[in-house]
């Protein structure tokens, strides 16, 4: 293709836009796409900072119910090992089945809970 047909070319290609009417958008819908744009991005900020902040929040309150879930199952266990002791001045007793129907149900609700929660709040970007 020679230069001039190209021209003559891209010069019917230009009328042909002006005849429908397309433009560019003038200044003010320009900066208003600009506007909406930033508000956008602002919004995603702030979701981003609160999801931030809940994460947070959520995984110390996570921390403290695991850890007192420990503490707990460990008294139990202690005072179910105190018992025996000869002397000892107080008197708790449970059975084994119990003592392990206890332990069990407890660990694997808390282990549940906790696997549940911090999979919601610390999941992958999409």
């Amino acid at each position: 293709m020679s230069l001039l047909t190209e021209i003559d070319r891209l010069g019917d290609q230009l009328k042909n836009v002006l005849k429908k009417g397309t433009h560019a958008p003038d200044l003010f819908s320009f900066d208003e796409l600009q506007n909406n744009e930033l508000r956008k991005l602002n919004e995603e900020l702030k979701d981003l900072k609160q999801d931030r902040d809940e994460r947070k929040s959520y995984a110390s309150k996570l921390y403290w119910l695991v850890l007192i879930w420990l503490v707990v199952i460990l008294l139990i266990i202690i005072f179910q090992g105190l018992q025996s002791l000869p002397g000892a001045p107080f008197y708790f007793k449970l059975s084994d089945k119990v003592l392990i129907t206890l332990i069990t149900t407890t660990t694997a609700n808390v282990a549940a809970f906790f696997l549940v929660v911090v999979r919601y709040l610390f999941r992958p970007k999409r």
